[in-house]
């Protein structure tokens, strides 16, 4: 799996509080592999794994595991859920999000990456399908309807639940919690709409948005209240409204309020039932804050060429874009050219990977500058070992420097590197180098990550003449995580850096947990010392589709044609890393 003008489109976070008794699934089993045997009722997983939903399994000691892997458990379905129930046709396993699946009751299935399976073929015993050729969304929930009358549930007796998962990549399992079988109620048939009308700013300034309400439920008449409140990124309300609600299959209602609409980050809608008081909630958050919105035409590269990330953009004297990227399936550094930042060229290898190198048979993560008439790479070589008990990667990281006249044609100054690891903090790995020309001090400068081989740890800072040989700040790293923000708890690396009249703005990414990732801005007075985040990070955030797992490596380039900055970003659904856009319009980042 991995996992706007405000487009409210990051995440749906849709849960019920329910008065009627469900059965909460905790104590599941687990194990890797794959077998047939193990959708079985009769199994015997004693000596499986105790494991919990709501985290991945690397979380809970299986690292570095893809593939198959099995979750079973136990419990008693009592046919006390239809007698307390208000509806009593249907009975609802609402497991969550998760890799893709199939999921078996009592040794035969009842849905797969999210599809229901109602036919007479899932009454058969239990038979496994190729998931790895299969499309499953991690992102969607899991919600497996039955008749009450199907005779997969055992009522009243015990049943076992098996789910077969196979993780892509990064991280796997149950996602979710908790994780519950209930009868379905009135509210499960409800949906919301927020995305069929968009924002609309009247002359005075009042900021209008429609919310739709559907009911799909077969009997369709529902009455209750809605109220929908609207926060800003602080967290802070912007505007509160409750409605009341005596609706068939459709309903709209209309929130005004005045102020600005950068401001929308997060929308909540909340639904309750009169006659039980069942509710459902609809929480969105926004994928963007700080006045950036994603370009709709994202991934502008990427598709069918494999894993394309960790960019440099400028912008010729010609006035074209180019876009030097890292080509993970060439091992090397390629460039592509855009006449509009938008629309790109197919990439050509520029710097090609040394084969039989002891420091770069792997390439990736650039940087490249225009000063005298010549073009300058600083780039990452790289060496990856695999050990052979348990399959973990490690590994060094250095960082190169190459010239061209033309930008497509680069030629190294030296066969090795210019800048490698020899301080305590940076381990065994320095890359993703971010280096600006200061015609006044004539130097350059140089911003780099270093620490784990696997997502480096901190930032650090270096200075030199000539782009050869370089000096460290003494006191390394000039910035670090803040354990006390969540977003980036874990680790920040591979930052971009500007610099303005009166300081230097640095875009660099925040990690929750090595596999999460997102983009935050800081600035300083000097670039080295003092760094203040900005209060609307992250800035950019994972969405629902191409860019699901994580937002990595930003590079922001003006575009004063149009007034605006093009921010260029590499998402990740998961193994699957591309190249998109985030737009700030006004040239001014507000901070």
């Amino acid at each position: 799996m991995k996992k706007r003008l405000i487009t409210l489109v990051l995440f749906i976070n849709v849960f019920a509080c329910f008065a009627q008794q469900a059965i909460e699934l905790n104590n599941w089993k687990f194990a890797t592999g794959d077998n047939v045997e193990w959708a079985k009722p009769g199994f015997d997983d004693l000596l499986w794994k105790p494991i919990k939903a709501g985290n991945a399994w690397e979380y809970q000691g299986v690292s570095g595991y893809d593939g198959y892997a099995w979750y079973r458990i136990r419990f008693t379905l009592s046919s006390g859920l239809k007698k307390d129930a208000a509806l009593k046709d249907s009975i609802l396993f609402d497991l969550g999000m998760m890799d893709r699946d199939q999921t078996f009751l009592n040794g035969r299935l009842i849905g797969q990456n999210s599809i229901c399976c109602k036919d007479k073929a899932c009454l058969v015993p239990a038979t496994l399908t190729d998931l790895s050729k299969t499309d499953g969304e991690w992102t969607t929930d899991r919600n497996y309807t039955l008749s009450v009358n199907d005779q997969r549930l055992n009522w009243d007796k015990e049943n076992v639940l098996a789910i077969r998962i196979f993780d892509v990549g990064s991280v796997g399992g149950l996602m979710s919690s908790p994780l519950k079988v209930k009868m379905k109620d009135k509210t499960d048939y409800l949906a919301f709409d927020l995305n069929a009308k968009p924002w609309k700013t009247k002359p005075d300034g009042t900021v209008t948005k429609t919310i739709t309400l559907k009911n799909s439920y077969p009997k369709p008449e529902i009455k209750g209240t809605l109220t929908v409140e609207i926060k800003n990124g602080g967290n802070k309300p912007v505007t509160t409204k409750t409605w009341n609600v005596d609706m068939k299959k459709e309903a709209m209602f209309e929130l005004s309020f005045k102020g600005d609409t950068t401001l929308r980050e997060k929308a909540t809608c909340t639904f309750v039932e009169s006659k039980t008081g069942n509710r459902v909630v609809y929480a969105q958050e926004s994928d963007c804050s700080g006045g950036w919105s994603k370009y709709k035409g994202s991934p502008v590269l990427g598709g069918n060429l494999g894993t394309i990330f960790d960019i440099s953009v400028l912008k010729n004297d010609a006035g074209v874009y180019q876009m030097y990227c890292s080509w993970r399936d060439k091992k090397s550094i390629a460039l592509s050219e855009s006449k509009d930042g938008l629309h790109w060229s197919e990439p050509v290898v520029c710097l090609a990977y040394i084969d039989n190198s002891d420091w770069e048979p792997v390439v990736n993560r650039p940087v490249v500058i225009q000063k005298d008439g010549l073009y300058h790479m600083w780039y990452t070589g790289q060496v990856w070992v695999q050990d052979e008990k348990d399959h973990s990667w490690s590994g060094r990281s250095c960082i190169g420097y190459a010239l061209s006249t033309d930008g497509k044609n680069f030629t190294r100054k030296s066969d090795k590197p210019v800048f490698f690891p020899d301080m305590p903090w940076e381990k065994t790995a320095v890359m993703c180098p971010h280096v600006l020309w200061d015609g006044s001090e004539k130097l350059f400068k140089m911003w780099y990550s270093a620490g784990e081989q696997y997502e480096p740890d901190a930032i650090g800072y270096a200075t030199s003449k000539d782009g050869m040989h370089w000096d460290k700040f003494k006191n390394n790293p000039v910035f670090s995580n803040n354990k006390q923000n969540e977003w980036e708890q874990a680790k920040v690396t591979a930052c971009q850096v500007i610099k303005r009249k009166n300081d230097y703005l640095m875009l660099y990414i925040g990690f929750k947990n090595v596999d999460y990732a997102q983009i935050g801005l800081a600035r300083s007075k000097d670039g080295i010392t003092n760094w203040e985040r900005y209060n609307e990070n992250p800035i950019i955030k994972p969405g629902l589709g191409w860019d699901a797992e994580a937002t990595y490596k930003p590079y922001a380039v003006p575009d004063n044609a149009n007034n605006r900055w093009l921010l260029y970003y590499n998402g990740r659904r998961e193994w699957h890393e591309q190249i998109g856009v985030a737009i700030h319009e006004g040239m001014d980042f507000g901070f």
